[in-house]
């Protein structure tokens, strides 16, 4: 049994636990045409939620983005953006109304919201187990 982030395939049991916006955030309000042009601060993440990002880029840019600065964390690439060195595409989870920031949720040319799925994983016949069926029903029941 998992938790995991982003669309893996999964052979057996899966069962969406959340869904959270990727977002444009900045310090200051900035036209989302000229992103290609404006500094942005980019943060190591996993490869499906790089996927996300670098697919929706290329779907409404034709030029790479200006990335001035690289840092290993989301959180550290959050208070850069909020000491105003740049903007961010950031996961929904990570922001808060106290942030003082201005966020745009980024969708699709069709004006899907583009979101990060949170999935717990499994397989049918660990539910054998009490502890993950109790585990898996009060994930269920969570919502």
């Amino acid at each position: 049994m998992g938790i995991v982030r982003g669309d893996y395939n999964w052979p057996s049991q899966r069962k969406l636990l959340m869904e959270e916006s990727l977002c444009i955030v900045s310090k200051t309000q900035i036209d989302i045409n000229e992103l290609p042009y404006l500094s942005r601060i980019y943060y190591n993440t996993d490869t499906s939620l790089k996927k996300l990002i670098d697919n929706w880029w290329q779907e409404n840019y034709s030029h790479p983005p200006l990335i001035t600065m690289k840092v290993d964390k989301m959180e550290t690439c959050k208070e850069m953006v909020i000491n105003g060195l740049g903007y961010a595409i950031l996961p929904s989870i990570l922001l808060n109304d106290n942030d003082n920031l201005f966020i745009n949720k980024i969708t699709s040319k069709d004006g899907v919201p583009i979101v990060r799925k949170t999935w717990m994983i499994f397989r049918k016949e660990s539910l054998e187990i009490s502890v993950i069926r109790a585990f898996v029903e009060f994930l269920e029941n969570w919502k």
